[in-house]
């Protein structure tokens, strides 16, 4: 199956790291990978190229063990919300970014127990919020979710799984964004920025 490239955006006002006093360069992959909770995030806001609004967060640490053979799968879920027209929640914001918040405190620690993913980009934009994690394999992702879930009211979320051995995805956001000096052994072409 082919890797869907999310639209490139064009990285305009900050970078900031999120968390501090937190290892930004991790040790080759061992039984245990740095948590999401611990790890540097960058921060940016940008574009789309229809010129809508974008929020993004990634870990530049994730950088240095792209195409780890441990996680060879993309997953992908996505949360619809009702936006305005650029794209931007609707409404209280304050509502659904409590929302959002809240499913993603959930979430990611609970794809995290026993190094089972890795999230490596946030991004916001067009009516939705998208978390990208890499993932050991599919078949124990649906007793993950649904543990993590249990007791939770219906959630206006989809999942979405493919190979993606190499880290293509992660890879080709980190150069739209202008970060390939990241990437150990950038391989691809220059002018795809």
């Amino acid at each position: 199956m082919a890797i869907k490239r999310i639209p490139p955006l064009l990285i305009i006002l900050f970078h900031s790291i999120l968390a501090a006093n937190t290892p930004t360069e991790p040790e080759k992959m061992t039984s245990e990978f740095f948590p999401s909770s611990t790890s540097s995030w960058t921060q940016a806001q940008g574009k789309t190229s229809n010129g809508k609004p974008t929020l993004i967060r990634y870990r530049p640490s994730c950088a240095k063990i792209i195409g780890n053979d441990n996680y060879p799968t993309l997953l992908t879920i996505t949360w619809d919300y009702e936006s305005r027209e650029d794209g931007m929640p609707s409404g209280d914001p304050s509502s659904i970014l409590d929302q959002l918040k809240e499913f993603e405190e959930t979430i990611i620690p609970a794809l995290e127990v026993d190094n089972y993913a890795i999230v490596t980009f946030i991004t916001t934009f067009d009516g939705e919020r998208k978390w990208h994690f890499y993932i050991q394999n599919k078949e124990r992702l649906s007793d993950v979710v649904n543990r993590a879930l249990l007791g939770t009211p219906g959630l206006p979320i989809r999942f979405e799984v493919e190979t993606d051995p190499e880290w293509v995805q992660f890879s080709s956001q980190l150069v739209a964004w202008g970060a390939k000096d990241l990437i150990p052994s950038w391989k691809g072409d220059d002018n795809s920025e």
